[in-house]
């Protein structure tokens, strides 16, 4: 027999063993007649007087005490058995709702009846309180209710960037219709797609269209741009180049062709902007040729193009040198944080100082305003204005000279020639 039970079949040894076997005997006889915690003694005992245990206990009012205390304490067990199971039948009837996704809170009972009648967890509340329940748990059906949509959103956001990824891998072009990428097996036959509403669908494939149109766009734009360059590069295109005067070739290009089905009239458009540039992108290449040229030393007006081409790149080299040794001692592991502030400060004022100088050689190519400021108080000397142009060492992101094409250097050397020359006049008319 289990711990703490006595078998039926044993006599009891003691007066606590005789009790414990008389109240088995109860409990025994209660699960095959549930009715004996209602009934009378007298009506109760023909249900177990043939019980051996039922002798165990020797005089009757101790058996009819330890009935009467079972009928109470039985009792209040089934009570708390029965408010726990109806209970639980609760909170699976409001589980029961809950899971039912055409269950919404506005739903009446009777359309709850009709889904879930079948559902075992309906019949185990009991009727009487299903509409309470019911009532009570609305709340919870809305919050189960907006659990699944933020969960169908958070699976659709998923399949639509997988969508987008998609479309990424297939290397299509701007041309190709929704019908046709919708068609393609790699859509067809990805489970994530049922997810998505076609309305969906197509929000996405817009969008990233949208962005297959404007990188297109761009890339034929960078393709165009480096046509022109190949053609400026050769010599065939410059600042003075019109469209019509270059179109039979350039228009036959692919890349021109490329742009001008994205964007009609592009070409035309990026050629007049990249003239300008090139325009622009000379007058630098001249200018900085020119005071690279004027910082050489040996030059005289009556120098060849080569001579002029020479002295340049050879003094672009030795401020290329210059300029490696003022950084190796900016980063020296001595110097001071204000120390290093103030090598910067210098660097910034060096380079707007030759930035002016440049410009005033180019609005006085006969220096006699410069002359004229020197001989002022705290005016410039000769020597401090070659001692600025030697620390500049040439402007900063400068065009280099061995990328100079034809017209530049044959431009550089007219300019530096005819500065040299009215220099060399100057001179010659001071120290006659």
């Amino acid at each position: 027999a289990p711990a703490g039970v006595m078998d039926s079949s044993a006599e009891p040894t003691s007066p606590a063993d005789a009790e414990a076997a008389f109240r088995q005997m109860l409990r025994d006889v209660s699960q095959r007649h549930p009715l004996l915690l209602e009934m009378d003694w007298d009506v109760a005992l023909r249900h177990f007087i043939t019980d051996r245990r039922y002798g165990a206990v020797k005089t009757l009012a101790q058996r009819k005490a330890l009935f009467s205390d079972f009928q109470v304490t039985e009792a209040d067990a089934v009570r708390e058995a029965a408010r726990s199971r109806r209970a639980q039948a609760r909170r699976d009837f409001t589980a029961m709702l809950c899971e039912c996704e055409a269950l919404d809170p506005r739903a009446t009972l009777v359309r709850a009846k009709a889904l879930l009648e079948s559902d075992p967890r309906w019949g185990a509340l009991p009727a009487v309180d299903r509409a309470t329940a019911f009532e009570d748990a609305r709340g919870d059906i809305r919050e189960a209710e907006e659990e699944r949509a933020r969960a169908r959103e958070a699976r659709a956001a998923e399949a639509a960037e997988a969508l987008h990824d998609i479309l990424g891998g297939l290397r299509l072009r701007s041309g190709v219709s929704w019908e046709e990428v919708a068609a393609m097996d790699a859509l067809a036959g990805d489970e994530r797609m049922r997810l998505l509403t076609e309305e969906k669908k197509r929000e996405v494939w817009a969008a990233f269209h949208k962005d297959l149109v404007r990188t297109e766009r761009a890339d034929a734009k960078l393709a165009f741009g480096a046509l022109l360059e190949e053609e400026a590069s050769a010599g065939r295109l410059n600042p003075t180049s019109l469209w019509e005067e270059v179109e039979g070739r350039i228009g036959l290009d692919r890349r021109c062709e490329d742009l001008e089905g994205l964007l009609p009239g592009a070409p035309l458009a990026a050629f007049d902007k990249f003239l300008v540039a090139l325009l622009e992108r000379r007058k630098a290449e001249v200018a900085h040729g020119v005071a690279l040229a004027l910082r050489a030393h040996g030059l005289h007006s009556s120098a060849s193009r080569d001579q002029v081409h020479a002295a340049m790149l050879e003094r672009e080299a030795m401020e290329a040198v210059r300029a490696a040794r003022v950084v190796d001692t900016e980063l020296r592991p001595s110097d001071s944080e204000a120390l290093t502030a103030k090598r910067a400060e210098l660097r910034h004022a060096t380079a707007a100082l030759t930035a002016a100088r440049a410009e005033l050689e180019e609005a006085d190519p006969g220096g006699n305003l410069r002359r004229e400021l020197a001989d002022r108080p705290g005016g410039q000397t000769a020597a401090g204005r070659e001692g600025s142009a030697a620390a500049h060492g040439g402007a900063s992101g400068a065009p280099s000279v061995s990328e100079f094409g034809e017209e530049t250097l044959s431009a550089i050397h007219e300019r530096v020639c005819k500065r040299l020359e009215i220099a060399e006049v100057d001179a010659a008319r001071r120290h006659p």
